[in-house]
Order: structure tokens, then C-alpha cells, then sequence
């Protein structure tokens, strides 16, 4: 809470005219005239509309926070400078010709938009701290053309290459003065920026927002990109009819189908298509009829599993005429 010595003058309002009468007093309208007695009740209703107004404006400095005192005039222009007109709030967008070189003034503007015609270079100056500063880059008819960010700008993106296309992003000024991104930069193709966490590099490409790619063993709160997952399985899959698939964390899923056994046939092995580095938990099998009447059934023997191969049989569960092949499923690690 600040504080104010103005007060107000006659609180009351007495022995002064009220406004019907104020609003018609010649005095009023016209001053006083040279060496002319000032009629108290015009006095007194215009002392107390200058001095109440000037209280109402300090009292209200004071609630904000201030002291506004009449001891000292520059200290009370000081105070009353924190009041906000439009003179102190920046135009919302200045078009800048293309030039090579250019100077943004964010003192006077919230935003800039430039034609690209070139491969330009800019500076920003003025802006306030806490400040948001739009930028806005539109490709000419050539497109492709690239920016230079000074170094008090940090993620800037490169404009979207393609022709006739503007690019939009927003800044807030930091209290070094700095204009840091608050998010990518947008053009009707969608957003655009750099690897989280990167420098500018001024390059002139158009990027998807991207985080880093880190490797496939990465334990670390990293958000998983769709280039860390697709590495994760290069190289650990074989999709054909005796495949396999290595899952993160080393789990792996094998399967396949045997050779075309007759009922009574025993100890048929099979080879998974790679062997498990370390055990093989479970074989599932299912016999696949062939032909002619066949109720036989494919088992996996008894202890044949091992981490490279299996073997099975083929027995019979009533009147058979025909081959069965096994087809099988294994989980390991």
C-alpha cells in the first residue's frame, strides 16, 4: 500500500454551487474578469472539482502501490510516468520492405512482417521484458529463401520454403531482453521448428517439430520419436512364414510350421530361425490336416526344447489316412 498528502478540498461541498448553476455561471465560461471579486460558491464548486480530481487520481497511485507526494515534483512525475497511455503500448504489426540488412524497432511494434525476396539478416531492438513479438516471414513467388537470426533470439525457425507461403511464430522477451519461442512456427502446411534443445543453424530447411533421437538403450525421460522406435526394431524382425520378432527389452517372439508328417512319426525337429540367446520358455504347437481322413495329432516332445530347435511327433487319435503339419509358435529370450 502507497500513500498520497493530496486531500481533497471542501469534502463537504459547502457554500458551493451545485452543477445546474456551475454550468452556467459566466465565470465558469468566461474567467474571472481584472481585478474582480471570484463569487465564493464558483470558487468553491471549481477548487473542489481540480482538488478532487487531482486526490481521486493520487488516491489511486497509492492503492496501486505508490507514493505520491507534492514535496518533490520530478519524483511526482516519476509516479505518475507508470501510467499507461497509448503512447507507451506498441503498434500491433509494422510491414518492413526487404532489405538485406534490417533494423526491428519492438519499442514501437509487436510484430513484423517481411516479404522475402532474399536471404536477409535482421537485428530487434527495444522490446520490453515480458513483451510477446510476433514474427512473420511470407516466401515471394520464388520461395526457398532462408533468415539470419541475430543471437537475442533463440528458436527461431525457418520460414516454410514454399512459394507465396507466410510463416508465423511468437516470442516472449526474457529479462535479459532475449526473445525465446513459445512454440513452432506455423504456416498452412503445418508447424515448423528446431530439434528441441538446438541453435538455430540458419540453414534454410523446413523441419518438422522434432525431439532428439537417442539411442534404442536410452533409460531417460527423452518423448519417444517415431526414428527412436524404428530403430528399435532394425534388424530384429523377419516377417516371412518362419519368422521372428525381437521386442524391446529382449523378448522375443518366434514361429513357423514344420514338415509333413505321417501318424506315428517321432523326434521330427525344427530349427527356430534364430536361436534364443539365452532360453526358450514355451513351444505351442497345432497340427494343420493335409489330407485325405486325418484325426492325428502334432505334439512337441518330451525335453527336445533347447534356444535352437524343437522336435515333434505325430500321433494318432483315431483312423488316419492322410499327412499332418505342424505349425508352431515360441516365446523366448
Amino acid at each position: 500500500m502507497g500513500s498520497t498528502n493530496f486531500l481533497p478540498f471542501n469534502p463537504t461541498q459547502a457554500n458551493q454551487e451545485n452543477d445546474a448553476a456551475y454550468l452556467a455561471d459566466a465565470t465558469r465560461t468566461g474567467g474571472a474578469g481584472v481585478d474582480a471579486i471570484w463569487p465564493s460558491q464558483s470558487a468553491n464548486k471549481t477548487l473542489y472539482q481540480v482538488a478532487g480530481g487531482m486526490y481521486a487520481l493520487m488516491a489511486m497511485m497509492a492503492n496501486k502501490g505508490f507514493t505520491a507526494l507534492d514535496t518533490n515534483l520530478a519524483t511526482l512525475t516519476a509516479v505518475l510516468a507508470n501510467l499507461l497511455t497509448t503512447a507507451d503500448v506498441p503498434a500491433g504489426l509494422q510491414v518492413v520492405p526487404y532489405a538485406t540488412s534490417m533494423a526491428f524497432n519492438a519499442g514501437k511494434y509487436a510484430g513484423f512482417q517481411v516479404t522475402l525476396t532474399g536471404n536477409p539478416r535482421f537485428t530487434i531492438a527495444g522490446q520490453a521484458p515480458g513483451a510477446v513479438i510476433g514474427l512473420i516471414w511470407l516466401q515471394d513467388s520464388v520461395g526457398g529463401r532462408a533468415v539470419t537470426f541475430p543471437g537475442n533470439v533463440n528458436g527461431g525457425a525457418q520460414p516454410d520454403p514454399t512459394a507465396n507461403v507466410a510463416t508465423a511464430q511468437l516470442f516472449k522477451v526474457d529479462s535479459a531482453g532475449n526473445l525465446d519461442a513459445v512454440g513452432p512456427a506455423v504456416s498452412v502446411n503445418g508447424l515448423s521448428g528446431l530439434p528441441i534443445g538446438a541453435v538455430n543453424p540458419s540453414s534454410g530447411v523446413f523441419t518438422s517439430l522434432k525431439g532428439p533421437t537417442v539411442a534404442g538403450t536410452d533409460n531417460s525421460t527423452n518423448a519417444a520419436t517415431t526414428a527412436w522406435v524404428r530403430q528399435l526394431f532394425a534388424g530384429n524382425t523377419s516377417f516371412l512364414g518362419n519368422g521372428y520378432i525381437i521386442l524391446p527389452g529382449g523378448l522375443i517372439l518366434q514361429w513357423g510350421t514344420g514338415s509333413a508328417e505321417g501318424p506315428g512319426t517321432r523326434d521330427v525337429p525344427v530349427s527356430f530361425p534364430i536361436a534364443f540367446p539365452n532360453a526358450c520358455f514355451v513351444v505351442v504347437i497345432t497340427a494343420q490336416w493335409n489330407t485325405g481322413q486325418n484325426s492325428s495329432i502334432a505334439q512337441v516332445e518330451q525335453g527336445s526344447i533347447t534356444t535352437a530347435v524343437f522336435e515333434f511327433g505325430v500321433a494318432s487319435a483315431g483312423s488316419v489316412n492322410g499327412t499332418t503339419t505342424p505349425m508352431w509358435f515360441a516365446v523366448g529370450y
